[in-house]
């Protein structure tokens, strides 16, 4: 089964999970943030894995969607998701992302990894926003737990590949 994975990724987290689907299934990866061409011609399968910020996906992965629509519409898509936070209602984070609502209906697998905070890979302002963020919520919930990947949700993402 010819797998191709295409992510990308801002602090690295969307990326240490591609690589364990990588490790796990021997996959053709790429990373949009490198502008390098991406072959979708041989896959049978392609799975996204994207970050969500501010509630949206980055542009690099919308655009990479949209200007390879027909593609991805061919071929089996799954998608995993990298937050701070599960999203309620992925149809409106496809359309406020402005990513066709097609690709949502196609894909047949769109799974939560949960999330990481890498705050020495974001810059000051970004860093300071989100750790008030963080201990806004923590205080709210009344724990002071911290997001964080979760295996059994990647585990189910190789098994879903694999099949």
């Amino acid at each position: 089964m010819n797998i191709v994975g295409v992510y990308f990724t801002k602090t690295g987290v969307t990326e240490d999970v591609m690589m364990r689907l990588k490790d796990a299934l021997g996959m053709q990866t790429y990373n949009l943030k490198e502008n390098i061409e991406v072959r979708l011609n041989d896959a049978e399968k392609i799975v996204i894995g994207t970050p969500i910020y501010v509630g949206m996906i980055p542009k690099k992965v919308v655009h990479f969607i949209n200007q390879n629509k027909t593609e991805i519409l061919n071929k089996e898509l799954s998608i995993y998701i990298i937050g701070g936070e599960q999203p309620k209602d992925y149809q409106a984070l496809f359309n406020v992302s402005n990513i066709d609502p097609a690709i949502l209906q196609h894909a047949s697998h769109i799974i939560y990894c949960g999330g990481e905070f890498r705050y020495d890979k974001l810059n000051f302002v970004s860093r300071s926003l989100l750790k008030m963020v963080h201990k806004k919520k923590a205080k709210e919930a009344q724990n002071d737990t911290m997001p964080s990947l979760n295996n059994q949700a990647i585990e189910k993402l190789i098994e879903v590949l694999e099949s």
